[in-house]
């Protein structure tokens, strides 16, 4: 086994890496930057990109109102006040219904209480309907 080196001394471990480093410090050192960007570049980069977003957003909400019928249009989409009417004239005289039988039962009169309520809950829904009619 006379053939294998013998491990380095901790002193010359810690210089061969001392030196290394130092290589590669000066390595380093010789790297050029570039120059910085000019601020007036930038600002003319920065005023350019705020006009395309202007722009772009003008053409957005042109091609939104025209979508919509135009900017008096106070509808929240295409199936906004719609399906409130749907829900209105199928709901509210189905709650008017169970709240005469509901009253009916506990006065005795459910028959006519159940009318009542159905009349009730079906005026409520015309009216609603006529309300929502007049508002969009």
């Amino acid at each position: 086994m006379p053939d294998e080196a013998a491990p380095p001394e901790p002193e010359n471990q810690e210089e061969a890496r001392l030196k290394e480093l130092q290589e590669k410090v000066k390595a380093a050192a010789d790297v050029e930057f570039a120059a910085p960007p000019d601020p007036s570049d930038l600002e003319a980069k920065l005023s350019d990109a705020k006009e395309r977003i202007r722009k772009a957003k003008a053409r957005s909400e042109g091609t939104i109102e025209e979508q919509r019928g135009g900017p008096s249009h106070g509808g929240g989409g295409p199936t906004g006040s719609g399906m409130s009417i749907a829900f209105a004239i199928l709901w509210m005289p189905m709650a008017g219904l169970a709240g005469g039988w509901f009253i009916g039962s506990r006065l005795g009169v459910e028959a006519l209480g159940q009318a009542l309520g159905l009349l009730v809950g079906a005026s409520v829904a015309v009216l609603y309907t006529v309300r929502l009619s007049k508002r969009s």
